[in-house]
């Protein structure tokens, strides 16, 4: 998946866990949505969101950190549950909670849009057992999913206010 699409999909994906349908988020302590914590708590998920492609040299982190490029394949162990726990893990040590579970949720979201793609990932990397989808990166599928996503965000916010 293109960046713009885990950045839209993970901002969508904050707003629902801040809604909390069916109490599925409660372990979560969330500021309210219009204050600077929230904006935190987004900026968070975004960052996450990028990680998992830290060793692709062609990313937008991984143009500033190309080491992880050469060291590791592309959707080898930063795309895999092993690592989403680890790195959820190490950042939990350093923040609170709320932000920790950010971190995690949009780390998450880059992992499962990118399981819908051709590509697929490996979730239980080194396990060779690889889950992939129909999804074509920058396909039209994925456009139309872009604009979804927009248009969701767009009305929740109008919904909050």
């Amino acid at each position: 998946m293109m960046f713009k699409t885990h950045r839209i999909f993970i901002i969508l994906f904050c707003l629902v866990v801040y809604l909390n349908p069916y109490n599925l988020f409660n372990w979560i302590s969330l500021p309210n949505l219009f204050s600077f914590e929230f904006l935190i708590f987004i900026l968070i998920a975004i960052f996450a969101s990028m990680v998992p492609d830290i060793d692709n040299p062609s990313s937008k982190l991984g143009k500033n950190v190309k080491i992880f490029g050469y060291v590791f394949k592309h959707r080898g162990f930063f795309h895999s549950l092993p690592a989403l726990l680890l790195f959820s893990w190490i950042f939990s040590n350093f923040v609170n909670n709320t932000y920790a579970a950010a971190f995690a949720l949009g780390y998450f979201s880059h992992l499962l849009l990118d399981n819908l793609t051709h590509q697929g990932i490996y979730w239980l990397y080194p396990f060779k057992f690889r889950v992939k989808g129909i999804v074509k990166s920058n396909g039209w599928f994925e456009k139309i999913l872009f604009y979804v996503c927009l248009l969701l965000i767009l009305i929740l916010l109008l919904l909050l206010i």
